[in-house]
Protein backbone atom coordinates (compact mmCIF):
# COMPACT_ATOMS: atom_id res chain seq x y z
CA UNK A 1 0.00 0.00 0.00
CA UNK A 2 2.71 2.60 0.86
CA UNK A 3 4.55 2.04 -2.86
CA UNK A 4 0.69 2.32 -4.57
CA UNK A 5 -0.23 5.63 -2.01
CA UNK A 6 1.36 8.67 -4.11
CA UNK A 7 0.02 7.17 -7.34
CA UNK A 8 -3.79 6.44 -5.84
CA UNK A 9 -3.34 10.27 -4.30
CA UNK A 10 -2.53 11.76 -7.41
CA UNK A 11 -5.84 10.80 -9.31
CA UNK A 12 -8.29 12.83 -7.37
CA UNK A 13 -5.46 15.51 -6.91
CA UNK A 14 -5.76 15.85 -10.83
CA UNK A 15 -8.98 15.61 -11.77
CA UNK A 16 -9.71 18.48 -8.65
CA UNK A 17 -7.03 20.66 -10.10
CA UNK A 18 -7.82 20.51 -13.94
CA UNK A 19 -11.92 19.12 -14.42
CA UNK A 20 -9.70 16.19 -16.61
CA UNK A 21 -9.15 12.17 -15.81
CA UNK A 22 -6.32 10.63 -15.98
CA UNK A 23 -6.56 9.40 -19.39
CA UNK A 24 -5.95 12.84 -21.07
CA UNK A 25 -2.01 13.24 -19.70
CA UNK A 26 -2.03 9.07 -20.31
CA UNK A 27 -2.98 10.03 -24.57
CA UNK A 28 -0.49 12.86 -24.69
CA UNK A 29 2.18 10.06 -24.13
CA UNK A 30 1.68 8.63 -27.56
CA UNK A 31 -0.45 6.24 -29.12
CA UNK A 32 1.73 2.82 -27.85
CA UNK A 33 1.62 3.67 -24.11
CA UNK A 34 -1.93 4.92 -24.81
CA UNK A 35 -2.52 1.13 -26.41
CA UNK A 36 -0.74 -0.76 -23.60
CA UNK A 37 -2.83 0.89 -21.09
CA UNK A 38 -5.92 -0.11 -22.80
CA UNK A 39 -5.18 -3.52 -23.42
CA UNK A 40 -4.04 -3.94 -19.64
CA UNK A 41 -7.18 -2.29 -18.71
CA UNK A 42 -9.01 -4.34 -20.64
CA UNK A 43 -7.36 -7.72 -19.92
CA UNK A 44 -7.89 -7.23 -16.02
CA UNK A 45 -11.04 -5.91 -16.30
CA UNK A 46 -12.50 -9.56 -17.33
CA UNK A 47 -10.48 -11.36 -14.80
CA UNK A 48 -11.71 -8.54 -12.12
CA UNK A 49 -15.05 -8.83 -12.84
CA UNK A 50 -15.06 -13.09 -12.71
CA UNK A 51 -12.92 -13.28 -9.78
CA UNK A 52 -15.36 -10.80 -7.66
CA UNK A 53 -18.34 -12.10 -8.79
CA UNK A 54 -16.95 -15.72 -8.20
CA UNK A 55 -16.37 -14.70 -4.91
CA UNK A 56 -19.55 -12.94 -4.20
CA UNK A 57 -21.14 -16.38 -5.42
CA UNK A 58 -19.31 -18.27 -3.15
CA UNK A 59 -19.76 -16.31 0.51
CA UNK A 60 -23.40 -16.09 -0.30
CA UNK A 61 -23.84 -19.89 -0.54
CA UNK A 62 -21.00 -20.67 2.24
CA UNK A 63 -22.68 -17.39 4.37
CA UNK A 64 -26.25 -16.98 3.56
CA UNK A 65 -26.61 -20.85 2.99
CA UNK A 66 -28.05 -20.04 -0.64
CA UNK A 67 -29.50 -23.41 -2.61
CA UNK A 68 -28.00 -22.54 -6.33
CA UNK A 69 -24.85 -23.05 -7.94
CA UNK A 70 -21.76 -20.09 -7.65
CA UNK A 71 -22.72 -19.80 -11.78
CA UNK A 72 -26.25 -18.81 -11.15
CA UNK A 73 -25.36 -16.71 -8.10
CA UNK A 74 -22.85 -14.77 -10.51
CA UNK A 75 -25.49 -14.42 -13.27
CA UNK A 76 -27.81 -13.19 -10.50
CA UNK A 77 -25.87 -10.44 -8.77
CA UNK A 78 -24.13 -9.42 -12.27
CA UNK A 79 -27.95 -9.14 -13.79
CA UNK A 80 -28.72 -6.92 -10.82
CA UNK A 81 -25.21 -4.64 -11.22
CA UNK A 82 -26.05 -3.94 -14.84
CA UNK A 83 -29.74 -2.80 -13.97
CA UNK A 84 -28.57 -0.60 -10.95
CA UNK A 85 -25.67 0.71 -13.34
CA UNK A 86 -27.84 1.17 -16.33
CA UNK A 87 -30.58 3.13 -14.32
CA UNK A 88 -27.85 5.38 -12.35
CA UNK A 89 -30.10 5.34 -9.52
CA UNK A 90 -28.51 3.21 -6.60
CA UNK A 91 -28.18 6.04 -4.30
CA UNK A 92 -29.96 4.25 -1.70
CA UNK A 93 -28.09 1.02 -2.14
CA UNK A 94 -25.23 3.22 -1.91
CA UNK A 95 -26.20 4.82 1.67
CA UNK A 96 -27.25 0.70 2.51
CA UNK A 97 -24.15 -0.22 1.86
CA UNK A 98 -21.73 2.36 3.27
CA UNK A 99 -23.53 1.50 6.68
CA UNK A 100 -23.17 -2.08 6.28
CA UNK A 101 -19.58 -1.04 6.13
CA UNK A 102 -20.25 0.87 8.83
CA UNK A 103 -21.49 -1.85 11.15
CA UNK A 104 -18.59 -4.43 9.85
CA UNK A 105 -15.72 -1.52 10.59
CA UNK A 106 -17.18 -1.30 14.29
CA UNK A 107 -18.06 -4.71 14.68
CA UNK A 108 -13.98 -5.31 13.26
CA UNK A 109 -12.89 -2.25 15.68
CA UNK A 110 -14.89 -3.95 18.90
CA UNK A 111 -13.47 -7.11 18.15
CA UNK A 112 -10.16 -6.82 17.75
CA UNK A 113 -10.53 -4.51 21.34
CA UNK A 114 -11.50 -7.68 23.03
CA UNK A 115 -8.94 -10.10 21.38
CA UNK A 116 -5.79 -8.04 22.25
CA UNK A 117 -5.70 -9.48 25.87
CA UNK A 118 -5.98 -12.85 24.21
CA UNK A 119 -2.62 -12.52 22.38
CA UNK A 120 0.43 -13.63 23.61
CA UNK A 121 2.91 -11.29 23.58
CA UNK A 122 5.81 -13.88 24.70
CA UNK A 123 5.78 -15.48 21.80
CA UNK A 124 7.84 -14.26 18.23
CA UNK A 125 5.94 -12.61 15.68
CA UNK A 126 7.36 -11.64 12.60
CA UNK A 127 5.72 -10.07 9.26
CA UNK A 128 8.01 -12.44 6.72
CA UNK A 129 7.19 -15.81 5.85
CA UNK A 130 9.10 -18.52 8.04
CA UNK A 131 10.35 -20.09 4.42
CA UNK A 132 11.15 -17.60 2.00
CA UNK A 133 11.25 -19.59 -1.23
CA UNK A 134 9.96 -19.07 -5.18
CA UNK A 135 6.48 -20.15 -4.50
CA UNK A 136 6.14 -18.07 -1.29
CA UNK A 137 7.81 -14.79 -3.59
CA UNK A 138 5.06 -15.74 -6.75
CA UNK A 139 2.23 -15.91 -3.68
CA UNK A 140 3.47 -12.65 -2.42
CA UNK A 141 3.11 -10.94 -6.09
CA UNK A 142 -0.50 -12.50 -6.72
CA UNK A 143 -1.48 -10.43 -3.46
CA UNK A 144 0.17 -7.53 -3.67
CA UNK A 145 -0.63 -7.03 -7.50
CA UNK A 146 -3.93 -6.24 -6.59
CA UNK A 147 -3.70 -4.98 -3.21
CA UNK A 148 -5.68 -2.81 -2.35
CA UNK A 149 -5.99 -2.42 -6.23
CA UNK A 150 -4.34 -2.24 -9.18
CA UNK A 151 -2.46 0.38 -10.26
CA UNK A 152 -4.52 1.48 -13.12
CA UNK A 153 -7.33 1.69 -10.61
CA UNK A 154 -6.15 5.62 -10.18
CA UNK A 155 -7.21 6.17 -13.53
CA UNK A 156 -11.50 4.98 -11.99
CA UNK A 157 -10.45 7.21 -8.98
CA UNK A 158 -9.98 10.43 -11.11
CA UNK A 159 -13.32 9.14 -13.62
CA UNK A 160 -15.33 8.74 -10.30
CA UNK A 161 -14.03 12.39 -9.12
CA UNK A 162 -15.19 13.83 -11.99
CA UNK A 163 -18.54 12.20 -12.41
CA UNK A 164 -19.32 13.14 -8.85
CA UNK A 165 -18.35 17.13 -9.32
CA UNK A 166 -20.44 16.41 -12.87
CA UNK A 167 -23.84 15.24 -11.03
CA UNK A 168 -23.50 17.02 -7.74
CA UNK A 169 -22.47 20.79 -9.74
CA UNK A 170 -19.90 21.23 -7.13
CA UNK A 171 -16.44 21.05 -8.16
CA UNK A 172 -14.17 19.61 -5.08
CA UNK A 173 -11.22 22.19 -4.33
CA UNK A 174 -8.12 20.05 -4.27
CA UNK A 175 -6.80 19.87 0.12
CA UNK A 176 -10.73 18.37 -0.36
CA UNK A 177 -10.62 15.51 -2.74
CA UNK A 178 -7.20 15.14 -1.16
CA UNK A 179 -8.73 14.85 2.54
CA UNK A 180 -11.96 12.29 0.76
CA UNK A 181 -9.40 9.79 -0.41
CA UNK A 182 -7.04 9.29 3.04
CA UNK A 183 -10.35 9.37 4.91
CA UNK A 184 -10.89 6.18 2.73
CA UNK A 185 -7.46 5.06 2.30
CA UNK A 186 -6.20 5.43 6.08
CA UNK A 187 -9.50 3.62 7.03
CA UNK A 188 -8.46 0.60 4.66
CA UNK A 189 -5.16 0.54 6.40
CA UNK A 190 -6.24 0.82 9.81
CA UNK A 191 -8.61 -1.99 9.39
CA UNK A 192 -5.87 -4.23 7.92
CA UNK A 193 -4.23 -3.34 10.80
CA UNK A 194 -7.33 -4.66 12.78
CA UNK A 195 -7.61 -8.00 11.18
CA UNK A 196 -3.83 -8.88 11.43
CA UNK A 197 -4.38 -8.35 14.74
CA UNK A 198 -7.39 -10.75 14.93
CA UNK A 199 -6.05 -13.32 13.39
CA UNK A 200 -2.81 -13.05 15.28
CA UNK A 201 -5.06 -12.86 19.12
CA UNK A 202 -7.62 -15.93 17.72
CA UNK A 203 -5.97 -18.01 14.81
CA UNK A 204 -2.15 -17.98 15.46
CA UNK A 205 -0.51 -21.26 17.38
CA UNK A 206 -4.03 -22.79 17.20
CA UNK A 207 -5.28 -25.92 15.42
CA UNK A 208 -7.62 -24.27 12.90
CA UNK A 209 -6.23 -25.02 9.43
CA UNK A 210 -6.87 -21.98 7.20
CA UNK A 211 -9.43 -22.73 4.82
CA UNK A 212 -8.56 -22.17 1.28
CA UNK A 213 -10.69 -19.84 -0.89
CA UNK A 214 -12.36 -16.59 -0.25
CA UNK A 215 -15.58 -18.50 0.75
CA UNK A 216 -14.05 -20.58 3.06
CA UNK A 217 -12.29 -18.28 5.01
CA UNK A 218 -14.94 -15.86 5.37
CA UNK A 219 -16.88 -18.50 7.24
CA UNK A 220 -13.77 -18.70 9.64
CA UNK A 221 -13.68 -14.97 9.99
CA UNK A 222 -17.13 -14.42 10.71
CA UNK A 223 -16.89 -17.56 13.44
CA UNK A 224 -13.66 -14.85 14.75
CA UNK A 225 -16.07 -12.63 15.25
CA UNK A 226 -18.77 -14.89 16.83
CA UNK A 227 -15.87 -16.07 19.07
CA UNK A 228 -15.27 -12.63 20.48
CA UNK A 229 -18.59 -10.84 20.18
CA UNK A 230 -20.84 -13.25 20.89
CA UNK A 231 -23.30 -15.28 18.35
CA UNK A 232 -25.71 -12.04 18.63
CA UNK A 233 -22.76 -10.61 16.00
CA UNK A 234 -23.27 -13.10 13.33
CA UNK A 235 -26.41 -12.45 11.60
CA UNK A 236 -25.11 -8.48 11.39
CA UNK A 237 -21.65 -9.43 10.26
CA UNK A 238 -22.85 -11.98 7.82
CA UNK A 239 -25.45 -9.78 6.13
CA UNK A 240 -21.94 -7.17 5.78
CA UNK A 241 -19.78 -9.34 4.47
CA UNK A 242 -21.82 -10.30 1.68
CA UNK A 243 -22.78 -6.48 1.04
CA UNK A 244 -19.00 -5.28 1.21
CA UNK A 245 -18.62 -8.12 -1.20
CA UNK A 246 -21.16 -6.89 -3.95
CA UNK A 247 -20.11 -3.65 -3.18
CA UNK A 248 -16.21 -3.83 -4.12
CA UNK A 249 -17.72 -5.60 -7.25
CA UNK A 250 -20.60 -3.07 -8.11
CA UNK A 251 -17.78 -0.41 -7.70
CA UNK A 252 -15.07 -2.59 -9.99
CA UNK A 253 -17.56 -2.81 -12.34
CA UNK A 254 -19.01 0.93 -12.64
CA UNK A 255 -14.86 2.10 -12.62
CA UNK A 256 -13.51 -0.13 -15.24
CA UNK A 257 -16.62 0.55 -17.51
CA UNK A 258 -16.25 4.13 -17.18
CA UNK A 259 -12.75 3.48 -18.00
CA UNK A 260 -13.26 1.45 -21.16
CA UNK A 261 -16.21 3.49 -21.98
CA UNK A 262 -13.65 6.50 -22.01
CA UNK A 263 -11.33 4.20 -23.87
CA UNK A 264 -13.26 3.52 -26.50
CA UNK A 265 -14.62 7.04 -26.91
CA UNK A 266 -11.23 8.57 -27.33
CA UNK A 267 -10.31 5.47 -30.07
CA UNK A 268 -13.49 6.61 -32.00
CA UNK A 269 -13.24 10.47 -32.27
CA UNK A 270 -9.49 9.44 -33.56
CA UNK A 271 -10.47 7.50 -36.53
CA UNK A 272 -13.87 9.60 -36.91
CA UNK A 273 -12.63 13.07 -35.78
CA UNK A 274 -15.71 15.00 -36.78
CA UNK A 275 -17.76 13.21 -34.11
CA UNK A 276 -18.98 15.31 -31.50
CA UNK A 277 -19.23 14.12 -27.94
CA UNK A 278 -22.36 14.32 -26.00
CA UNK A 279 -23.59 12.81 -22.58
CA UNK A 280 -25.74 10.60 -24.24
CA UNK A 281 -23.15 8.50 -26.52
CA UNK A 282 -20.96 8.46 -23.06
CA UNK A 283 -24.33 6.80 -21.48
CA UNK A 284 -24.64 4.31 -24.15
CA UNK A 285 -21.02 3.66 -24.34
CA UNK A 286 -20.83 2.92 -20.96
CA UNK A 287 -24.06 0.82 -20.41
CA UNK A 288 -22.71 -0.93 -23.46
CA UNK A 289 -19.22 -2.16 -21.63
CA UNK A 290 -20.83 -2.66 -18.13
CA UNK A 291 -23.03 -5.06 -19.99
CA UNK A 292 -19.81 -6.36 -22.19
CA UNK A 293 -18.38 -6.71 -18.58
CA UNK A 294 -20.80 -8.43 -16.96
CA UNK A 295 -21.11 -11.34 -20.05
CA UNK A 296 -17.36 -11.66 -20.83
CA UNK A 297 -16.68 -11.82 -17.06
CA UNK A 298 -19.21 -14.99 -16.52
CA UNK A 299 -17.27 -16.14 -19.81
CA UNK A 300 -14.17 -15.99 -18.35
CA UNK A 301 -15.78 -17.11 -14.88
CA UNK A 302 -16.58 -20.61 -16.91
CA UNK A 303 -14.44 -21.27 -19.21
CA UNK A 304 -11.02 -21.27 -16.38
CA UNK A 305 -13.49 -22.48 -13.60
CA UNK A 306 -11.26 -25.61 -13.25
CA UNK A 307 -7.72 -22.92 -13.52
CA UNK A 308 -9.34 -20.06 -12.65
CA UNK A 309 -6.21 -19.48 -10.13
CA UNK A 310 -3.81 -19.66 -12.67
CA UNK A 311 -5.50 -16.90 -14.91
CA UNK A 312 -5.98 -14.76 -11.31
CA UNK A 313 -1.89 -15.61 -11.01
CA UNK A 314 -1.60 -13.96 -14.82
CA UNK A 315 -3.47 -10.96 -14.21
CA UNK A 316 -2.06 -10.33 -11.03
CA UNK A 317 1.30 -10.38 -12.36
CA UNK A 318 0.65 -8.28 -15.27
CA UNK A 319 -0.51 -5.99 -12.54
CA UNK A 320 2.75 -6.20 -10.53
CA UNK A 321 4.58 -5.61 -13.78
CA UNK A 322 2.81 -2.97 -15.57
CA UNK A 323 2.65 -0.68 -11.72
CA UNK A 324 6.19 1.00 -12.59
CA UNK A 325 4.92 2.44 -15.68
CA UNK A 326 1.60 3.19 -14.85
CA UNK A 327 3.00 5.01 -11.72
CA UNK A 328 5.27 7.39 -13.76
CA UNK A 329 2.50 8.33 -16.18
CA UNK A 330 0.43 9.43 -12.76
CA UNK A 331 3.77 11.29 -11.71
CA UNK A 332 4.54 12.73 -14.86
CA UNK A 333 0.73 13.95 -15.37
CA UNK A 334 1.26 15.74 -11.81
CA UNK A 335 4.36 17.23 -12.07
CA UNK A 336 4.15 18.74 -15.87
CA UNK A 337 4.86 22.98 -16.01
CA UNK A 338 0.53 23.18 -17.08
CA UNK A 339 -0.20 22.52 -13.67
CA UNK A 340 0.15 25.43 -11.21
CA UNK A 341 2.91 25.12 -8.07
CA UNK A 342 0.35 25.62 -5.98
CA UNK A 343 -1.37 22.07 -7.39
CA UNK A 344 1.60 19.82 -7.79
CA UNK A 345 3.41 17.70 -5.21
CA UNK A 346 5.62 19.23 -2.43
CA UNK A 347 9.52 18.36 -3.16
CA UNK A 348 8.94 15.40 0.09
CA UNK A 349 6.35 13.91 -1.46
CA UNK A 350 7.46 14.30 -5.19
CA UNK A 351 10.88 12.61 -3.79
CA UNK A 352 8.85 9.73 -2.33
CA UNK A 353 6.83 9.38 -5.55
CA UNK A 354 10.11 8.60 -7.41
CA UNK A 355 11.40 6.30 -5.02
CA UNK A 356 8.30 4.15 -4.65
CA UNK A 357 8.77 3.97 -8.50
CA UNK A 358 11.95 3.07 -8.24
CA UNK A 359 11.07 0.12 -5.93
CA UNK A 360 8.34 -1.21 -8.07
CA UNK A 361 10.77 -0.79 -11.07
CA UNK A 362 13.34 -3.09 -8.67
CA UNK A 363 10.22 -5.32 -7.59
CA UNK A 364 8.98 -5.82 -11.09
CA UNK A 365 12.52 -6.78 -12.78
CA UNK A 366 13.22 -9.12 -9.96
CA UNK A 367 10.27 -10.96 -10.88
CA UNK A 368 10.56 -11.41 -13.99
CA UNK A 369 13.99 -12.17 -13.33
CA UNK A 370 12.84 -15.32 -10.99
CA UNK A 371 10.19 -16.43 -13.55
CA UNK A 372 12.94 -16.82 -16.07
CA UNK A 373 15.46 -18.00 -13.29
Amino acid sequence: MATKYPFYRFAPQYTAATGLSLLDPFKREGKIIFLLFSLLTLFSSFVAVAALSSGTAGISIHVLGLNRSPMQIAIAVLTINVFLLSLGRYYWLDIVMKLLILVLSISTIAATLLAIPLMDWNQSLSLLPVKIDKTSIVFAVTLVGWMPAPLEAAVGLSLWTKAKADVTGYKPKVNESVLDFHVGYLGTLFLAICFLFLGTALMRGSDIEMAKGVAGFTSQLISVYETTLGDWSGPFIRIAAVAVMYSTLLAATDSFGRTLSRIFMSLWKKEQPWIVESDKQHRILYITCVIGLSVGGLFVFQLFASSFRVLLGIATSAAFISAPLIALLVHRAMTVDELSISVRPKRGLRLYSLACIALLSIFAIGYIGLLLW
